[in-house]
């Protein structure tokens, strides 16, 4: 009989049930359920609910998209694939085909719940097809079956750890569950761009049966992967808001991808250690799930968890291509770093340039140190990337990457004239923005006046991102002293070049705004995962530092918001139900326009009869007051046969953040006498409050 010397059996009876490998994941399950009950109390069936419909639908979507992408994973002969990053790849990948399927048959007008459904069957059929042609499937099973019972009974040993992540994932679970629009106001991530955008936009293409331009919505012309996987959510489910908390499981099953992908790229980056042995990557994905970002993030329908995905893959297979002397690891790396520009633009510098770039400065000056230090015992990289190879490698990263960006390049330059409208557009065009409406989005998107010197730059970076509770405080310190710790590894001065280069880009060319540093988090974990991955006692006090840092930030903030979700907000389905005086006075063919407010997603009414714009796509002329230029249309005309509603305390607000937004006339109540006469409104609250007329018709 065959003895397995690389993972030999372990019997259950040799371990203890409450010290084998199962055991921490059974302890989790157990914490994550009890935290769910704590912050939604008898909600908590909801939270079950939504688990059971969404969560399964999300976690098939995700398998779906693994089976599908599977035989595009580059097989590596060098070492085996880690089973990490062989799963994360093939779901994000897939998951990647998925948008731009969406994309492609959106553009076309095909996209519906029938055509929505082919990507999810498709990936289902290839991965059915790869089992039938490997042979008997039962003895597979039986074997993958006996694999999992035996894993199950080895000693737990680290894996306890995975116990401090369990109350991040709890957040985030009763979070998805939570009417959108209420997470996580006041802070960061704001309802405000979910409502205004991230399920607005994929409502009004679901609405009209077409993806095309919004003249009204300038986010409409961003690059929108995670936005494909909600409006395809919405054709799954039937409509906007049956499919909202189904998008808000995407993104967090996105982030849990995320958090599994950081998991990798530590494992990559351990990888020359002997014995190998899974504490730093450990470690390193729990401290990343550690931080409050990650939770808050992957609770909302935003972007982020898939950025976060995607840059953390590309860097894994970059090392892995490092590692091996492989062009098809760079391809693969070059992949992911494309379908990360398709979630956000900023991608573009961050992960398809700023990593091969800091890749050609770390061998510059690894090369450098080698000929002054002429050390033999040195690390070095596979005897394969000499002369000029690693250029071309380089090069097969760009265009890879170039290649999946260029979809959303090719709609915005068939819509605009240029490729990444909004940006850049004093060089490329400005297509049916005027020289105001530039002015105030570069403006809005450039650092504050009194942040424009490097000094004053390095203090905001101290001030929103090293000590802001959302980074949990802990994290970025412990990388810093683990970067030192680990210096003379061969992967940590690579990791500290890039996590300093994603802080130059945010010093220098954001508008630094916390969010936007969110990059630097799996590369500071995988910092702290690598330097401590053969120091058993600093890997435990580490993450648990870490998690008890996050832990102590996050519930503090999400309690209070749980408590009050609890009075009906809690898989709340109709949004009409947060503006009854809206609803009260709605009709059949009702048209309603927004002055000044900028969420629509909570107006059942169709699109095609709301009327609102954000506030890059105002213009104001000369002589017209602010309620006749805001939406295009007199006050006067559009009384006639629509709900106005006037938000005053929104126009205040945005005539104090925006350039050239002009605030409300002292006596823009007697404009209102003028239009509605003796009519009064329907509802008028305080002086900030909404103000709300029925159509005079």
């Amino acid at each position: 009989m065959k003895r397995d010397h690389a993972s030999p059996p372990v019997g259950a009876d040799q371990v203890l049930p409450l010290v084998s490998w199962g055991a921490p994941g059974a302890a989790s399950a157990l914490v994550l359920v009890l935290v769910v009950v704590a912050c939604a109390d008898v909600c908590a069936i909801d939270v079950a609910i939504g688990a059971l419909s969404d969560g399964l639908i999300a976690a098939a979507w995700v398998l779906a998209a693994a089976m599908l992408a599977a035989p595009l994973i580059p097989r590596s002969t060098a070492s085996p694939l880690p089973a990490a990053l062989r799963f994360t790849s093939a779901a994000a990948l897939g998951l990647g085909l998925f948008a731009l399927w969406a994309l492609g048959l959106g553009l076309a007008g095909w996209l519906n719940r029938l055509t929505a459904l082919v990507p999810p069957a498709s990936g289902l059929a290839v991965g059915l097809a790869r089992m039938l042609r490997r042979g008997d499937i039962n003895a597979r099973l039986d074997g993958s079956v006996a694999g999992l019972a035996r894993r199950l009974a080895r000693p737990a040993g680290v894996f306890w750890l995975v116990l401090a992540a369990a109350p991040f994932a709890a957040v985030a679970l009763a979070g998805v569950s939570i009417m959108p629009g209420y997470l996580w106001k006041p802070f960061d991530p704001h309802p405000y761009d979910v409502m205004a955008y991230h399920l607005q936009i994929p409502r009004e293409w679901y609405e009209s049966g077409r993806i095309t331009p919004l003249l009204h919505n300038v986010y409409c012309f961003f690059p929108f992967h995670m936005e494909m996987h909600y409006l395809l959510a919405m054709h799954l489910r039937g409509g906007p808001w049956a499919g909202m908390y189904l998008a808000q499981w995407l993104s967090f099953a996105h982030m849990i991808l995320a958090v599994t992908a950081v998991y990798a790229l530590t494992t990559e980056i351990v990888a020359r250690t002997s014995p190998p042995h899974p504490r730093g990557p450990l470690v390193a994905a729990v401290s990343a799930a550690s931080v409050p970002w990650l939770a808050m993030l992957g609770s909302v329908a935003y972007v982020e968890s898939a950025l976060l995905l995607y840059a953390t893959l590309a860097l894994a297979w970059a090392i892995r291509g490092l590692n091996t002397a492989s062009l098809r690891c760079f391809a693969a790396g070059g992949a992911m770093a494309g379908l990360a520009c398709g979630t956000k633009y900023t991608a573009a510098p961050t992960v398809l340039v700023l990593i091969p770039l800091g890749i050609l400065l770390w061998r510059l000056a690894a090369r450098i140190a080698h000929a002054v230090s002429r050390r033999p015992d040195a690390p070095s990289l596979h005897h394969d990337w000499a002369g000029m190879r690693l250029p071309a490698a380089l090069g097969v990263w760009l265009l890879v990457g170039l290649a999946l960006f260029a979809p959303w390049l090719a709609r915005n330059a068939v819509w605009t004239g240029n490729p990444v409208f909004p940006l850049a557009m004093r060089l490329l065009g400005r297509a049916h923005f005027d020289q105001v409406q530039m002015e105030r989005f570069e403006r809005a998107h450039s650092a504050p006046a009194d942040c424009t010197s490097v000094s004053a730059r390095l203090a905001a970076f101290m001030r929103r991102v090293v000590l802001d509770w959302q980074y949990g405080y802990a994290l970025l310190p412990i990388a810093a002293a683990a970067a030192i710790l680990g210096r003379r590894t061969l992967w940590m001065p690579l990791l500290t070049l890039l996590i300093c280069l994603e802080i130059a880009f945010w010093l220098f060319f954001t508008h630094l705004e916390p969010r936007f540093a969110v990059l630097i988090v799996p590369l500071a974990a995988a910092i702290v995962g690598a330097a401590v991955h053969q120091r058993p006692l600093f890997a435990a006090v580490a993450a648990l530092f870490i998690a008890i840092a996050g832990l102590s930030c996050l519930l503090p903030r999400f309690m209070p918001l749980a408590r009050r979700a609890q009075q009906g907000l809690y898989r709340l389905d109709d949004p009409a139900a947060l503006t009854p005086e809206i609803a009260r006075i709605q009709t059949p063919d009702v048209r309603l326009a927004h002055i000044g407010g900028c969420q629509p997603f909570f107006d059942t009414v169709p699109a095609s009869r709301l009327r609102y714009r954000t506030i890059f796509d105002i213009r104001f002329p000369p002589g017209k007051s602010v309620l006749d230029a805001w939406l295009g249309r007199d006050l006067a005309e559009l009384a006639r046969d629509h709900i106005v509603v006037i938000h005053p305390g929104e126009i205040k607000r945005l005539s104090q953040t925006y350039w050239q937004v002009p605030p409300l006339p002292h006596d823009w109540r007697r404009q209102l006498r003028t239009v509605y006469g003796d009519i009064p409104p329907v509802y008028a609250g305080d002086d900030d409050s909404p103000v709300i007329y029925a159509p005079l018709k």
